[in-house]
């Protein structure tokens, strides 16, 4: 083994170092799987202004208010309220939020991927920003590990009314296996 692959093979074992949901998405953005998943494409463009390229944004915890629908029958207002957002990924107008979750769960809380869609899309009409978000998915990643094979599920939802949350539609899903 030459000292570039034994650097490398050292380099993907932090892959397996760390469970929190952070490293999750590190893995999934390290192996450029979430450009793919979310573009079509792995856009690593060398050859790209850098304002052009697609940006990352790491996980954050922010204070904002919402009003919203949950269906028909009830309308929520919240003010104040703390929300996380795991990663971000933007390119062209199009944003990806990203949860990320470690084993099996049995459900999700919607509002976990709806709250930052919400967020950017309330951006979306912010001066300096206004227009240039044209759409903006929620995605759930989830890494579990099955007969030794490590495995990132990927769902996309977007809603089809901004402000009801009930208006969940799914987009599109991959699993995607890592060598170990």
């Amino acid at each position: 083994m030459s000292k570039k692959d034994e650097v490398l093979t050292a380099l993907f074992k932090l892959n397996e170092y760390n469970s929190s949901e952070s490293n999750i998405l590190s893995v999934a953005n390290n192996q450029r799987i979430l450009h793919h998943f979310l573009l079509g494409k792995d856009t690593e463009f060398e050859d790209i202004d850098i304002s052009k390229r697609p940006k990352t944004y790491f996980p954050h915890r922010t204070k904002t208010s919402f009003s919203y629908n949950f269906g028909s029958d009830l309308h929520l207002d919240l003010e104040n309220i703390q929300i996380e957002i795991d990663l971000t990924i933007e390119f062209q107008g199009t944003i990806g939020v990203f949860e990320g979750k470690n084993g099996k769960p049995d459900s999700f809380a919607i509002y976990q991927i709806y709250h930052p869609f919400l967020y950017y899309h309330k951006a979306n009409q912010l001066s300096g920003i206004q227009g240039k978000i044209k759409e903006v998915f929620g995605v759930y990643v989830v890494k579990t590990i099955e007969n030794g094979i490590t495995n990132l599920k990927i769902w996309a939802y977007t809603f089809e009314n901004h402000l009801d949350i009930t208006s969940i539609k799914f987009v599109k899903s991959v699993c995607y296996q890592l060598n170990n």
